[in-house]
């Protein structure tokens, strides 16, 4: 009976000792946070979280995976730049990495092994890599079109714009379908991060405006060009638009789009995305259109949203490996897939999927060839993010449209642009 009790004794003690090395281990396993745009797509965000967890089972990781506002984004980039303290990985806006470069890891190993496989747009690399190393690695551009309802337009008695168009075009068109219909058209001139930056800075580019000369310090919005395009949009805004664009964040246009309250807009994919539940009607009565020209040629704002990881992170390589296996195309292209043009890729090879033969959605690719970054003409600098951030060309163009004359309106502007670049 004693020999009994000694041998169980000693299974016993064997037993405490393995679950104690199973728990230390458990307790060691690897274990990284992501905050992330919650996409409007929601089987996406699920997709995501999917693919994630799937890597973290191959690699004994754990995963926290928060799904979050643009705008919330930019707070705990800033909190984690300052403090050392966040996520390991944070999908950040276009001028995200040039804010803080110094916080963010080298990432140039993962960004040149999917370029050497994919091919990157170049202007991916005029965003993402500072200094001579890759900071962040491109997710996806929100690429945006003109978004307008045929059975309005068909009722002017106008045809379909084709891809030369012009803002003259948009707003004849614009006026006719408010004399005939009674519906007004809609561009954000509120803080939304996406839409009304995706509006100003083209059309302040296609008038020939710029922030700042080729050398990326000369301030130069102060010129003929610019009030050009002030006067523009202060006649589009008073014959033609909503009056509550003032106050428009990234949501408003959809939703009154998709109530019928508006007959024209620029957006992303996601209003045609959310017309197949929310309006079939709309949906069926709806096409994108490539931007408008200007006297100085055809823009758009190269909206790259990116990943980046925080220096302080205890797993660097893991959270570069993450970030590579979400990008990879076995991943990436169902992932796209799902959001129907809210996220255009920002590797080549991927652009050649099926789906962007549909005409509805193939002026979000089309996009890509007139794409341009924050700071244009100039190289995209800290200066240039902070100016993009703080929304100061979107409120230049709002100042007007609440009736602020063109020169003052350009003067607080240049001022605050003054505050941005020559700070001491």
């Amino acid at each position: 009976m004693h020999r009994v009790i000694k041998k169980l004794t000693l299974v016993f003690v064997v037993l405490i000792v393995l679950v104690g090395v199973a728990g230390c281990a458990l307790a060691q396993r690897p274990r990284l946070s992501i905050s992330t745009f919650g996409i409007f797509v929601p089987g996406m965000n699920e997709l995501f979280k999917k693919q994630v967890n799937e890597w973290a089972a191959k690699h004994g990781a754990k995963v926290d995976i928060e799904f979050a506002r643009l705008e919330d984004l930019v707070v705990k980039l800033t909190t984690a730049a300052e403090t050392g303290v966040g996520p390991d990985i944070l999908a950040g806006e276009p001028s995200a990495p040039n804010l803080y470069p110094e916080a963010l890891l080298d990432v140039d190993d993962v960004a040149e092994e999917l370029g050497n496989k994919y091919g990157w747009f170049p202007v991916c690399e005029e965003i993402c890599k500072i200094g001579g190393h890759w900071k962040a690695i491109p997710w996806y551009a929100s690429n945006q079109a003109i978004v307008i309802r045929k059975d309005l337009l068909l009722a002017t008695g106008e045809p379909m714009p084709s891809s030369d168009w012009t803002w003259e075009d948009l707003l004849r068109i614009a006026k006719k379908i408010k004399d005939v219909s009674g519906i007004s058209v809609g561009f954000a001139l509120g803080h939304a991060s996406g839409d009304a930056n995706q509006f100003c800075y083209p059309l302040l580019w296609s008038y020939g405006g710029k922030e700042v000369e080729k050398d990326g310090k000369t301030i130069a919005l102060d010129s003929p060009e610019t009030r050009q395009a002030l006067r523009f949009l202060k006649k589009l805004y008073a014959e033609a638009m909503v009056p509550g664009v003032l106050g428009w964040d990234d949501a408003s246009n959809n939703r009154l789009f998709l109530a019928g309250v508006i007959a024209m807009t620029n957006n992303s994919g996601s209003i045609y995305w959310a017309s197949k539940k929310a309006n079939p009607y709309v949906r069926a009565n709806m096409t994108h259109l490539v931007f408008p020209s200007g006297p100085a040629g055809k823009f758009q704002l190269a909206e790259i949203r990116s990943y980046f990881v925080f220096k302080y992170t205890k797993y660097p390589e893991l959270a570069k490996d993450l970030i590579k296996y979400v990008m990879e195309k076995d991943q990436y292209l169902p992932y796209m897939a799902m959001g129907e043009g809210n996220t255009s890729p920002p590797l080549i090879e991927y652009t050649k999927h099926p789906m962007w033969e549909d005409p509805i959605l193939h002026p979000f690719i089309e996009a890509n060839d007139v794409l341009e970054p924050i700071g244009y003409p100039g190289p995209v600098t800290r200066e240039a993010a902070e100016t993009h951030a703080r929304f100061v060309i979107v409120d230049m163009f709002a100042n007007v449209a609440r009736g602020v004359p063109v020169d003052e309106a350009i003067t607080k502007a240049v001022n605050e642009m003054i505050s941005i670049y020559h700070k001491r």
